[in-house]
Parts: structure tokens; C-alpha cells; sequence
């Protein structure tokens, strides 16, 4: 964790959230928001590597909770509004559904860090994660990334 990153994701916590980090599934969806935030050009300065639940990075969870226990935190201090639209359309309708970031976040993963198609992302997932196996939801997943230009 950097102190750059710190600063960075304070000024758009309140934003994308609030995060309640006691609870897992709040984590998560911290965790796929500010991953989508950097696949969209935002560099917050986190590095994800693949995990169970899709990209992670440990130090993004640690600042989370220290975030929690700042007492002061707002505004966006110049972070991409374009970043920040993204994430908030992907939301739309699954605003507190962590699986549909976990979706959403593992599609981006797979086509931005493994170079996979469609057809391939979608063979891996449900392999990978048969707890997100779902045609339909995965369509509406994917239709929402190429119009958000975050896949093609």
C-alpha cells in the first residue's frame, strides 16, 4: 500500500460506495469496483492478481479499513469522472449484488490480463465458477462491458 493509493481511493470512496467492511460482501464489491476503476483508466495504484472470487489485491482491502476508521472522507480531488460513470452504470440494478461484480470484474480480468474472448471467458467461468454459471446473467454482463467499451 502506498500512501498515493491511500489518498486515492479516499477521494473516491463515498462515491462508489460507503463499504461496510465488517461484512464480506461489501469487501468484495470494494474490491471489483476500484479493480473496474482501473481496467476504466483510473489509476489508483492497486495490483489485482487472480483469486477465488476474481481480481483481489490484499493492500486495497487493509486501506479499506483504514478508511473505515478515517473520520473525514469526500470529495473525488481530480480522480476520472469517466472511471467513476463506468462503475456506476455497471451498478445499475446490482448496486449491492457482489456476485454480479464478481461477474463483472472476472470478465474484464480474463479479457484485459489473459487476452480471452468471449467464448473463452465465458467457458472459463462457469468452469472456474460454477456459482456465477449463468447464460443470462452472463449475457447482460458482457452486453453491458462492450457497451461500456471495457470489452469488445
Amino acid at each position: 500500500m502506498s500512501e498515493e493509493s491511500f489518498s486515492k481511493l479516499c477521494s473516491v470512496w463515498n462515491v462508489i460506495g460507503p463499504f461496510n467492511m465488517d461484512l464480506f460482501s461489501h469487501r468484495l464489491i470494494l474490491q471489483k469496483k476500484v479493480f473496474l476503476l482501473q481496467a476504466a483508466g483510473m489509476d489508483l495504484g492497486y495490483t489485482f492478481r487472480k483469486y477465488i472470487r476474481g481480481p483481489y489485491c490484499s493492500s486495497l482491502t487493509n486501506d479499506g479499513y483504514k478508511v473505515k476508521a478515517a473520520e473525514n472522507i469526500s470529495g473525488t480531488n481530480g480522480c476520472s469522472e469517466k472511471g467513476i460513470k463506468i462503475v456506476l452504470e455497471i451498478g445499475k440494478g446490482h448496486e449491492n449484488d457482489h456476485k454480479w461484480f464478481e461477474l463483472i470484474a472476472t470478465i474484464v480480468y480474463y479479457y484485459k490480463t489473459e487476452h480471452l474472448n468471449r467464448s473463452k471467458i465465458k467457458e472459463t467461468i462457469f468452469e472456474e465458477k460454477p456459482h456465477l454459471a449463468n447464460d443470462s446473467l452472463f449475457d447482460e454482463a458482457y452486453g453491458k462491458l462492450v457497451s461500456l467499451e471495457l470489452v469488445s
